[in-house]
């Protein structure tokens, strides 16, 4: 009994702690930004605020862009838009968020935005 009393804190800590894991926040890495796994972007998520607070995106080129965060897992040359995927959950509690990217009239970035499904207005 005086183990399980002893054990019983450890484990809640642990519990903590493994919850908290999700809302850690990451440096930007442009590796571990580029990192996957059967699940989606391992690091994406925690490094979102850094990338935006810390890195100079807008007015780099299409090109610099692509070198600091890789080819975008979409491209729409019409509206000159990149996206970059940050979450994909598409099991239940669905969710999708998305890092776009804006380019200008000369290739390069004009603005950026994080579209997140649990933020749309109605769900």
């Amino acid at each position: 009994m005086e183990i399980s009393r002893n054990l019983f804190p450890a484990l809640l800590i642990c519990a903590i702690f493994a919850c908290n894991s999700n809302t850690q926040k990451t440096t930007f890495d442009s590796k571990k930004w580029s990192k996957r796994d059967s699940m989606g972007y391992v690091f994406r998520d925690t490094m979102l605020k850094d990338l935006i607070s810390h890195q100079k995106i807008k007015g780099l080129t299409r090109d610099e862009l692509i070198a600091l965060l890789g080819k975008p897992e979409n491209y729409n040359g019409r509206d000159k838009q990149l996206f970059y995927p940050i979450i994909q959950h598409y099991t239940p509690p669905v969710r999708a968020k998305w890092f776009i990217v804006q380019l200008d009239v000369d290739n390069k970035v004009d603005e950026f935005q994080i579209v997140d499904s649990n933020n749309i207005k109605g769900r």
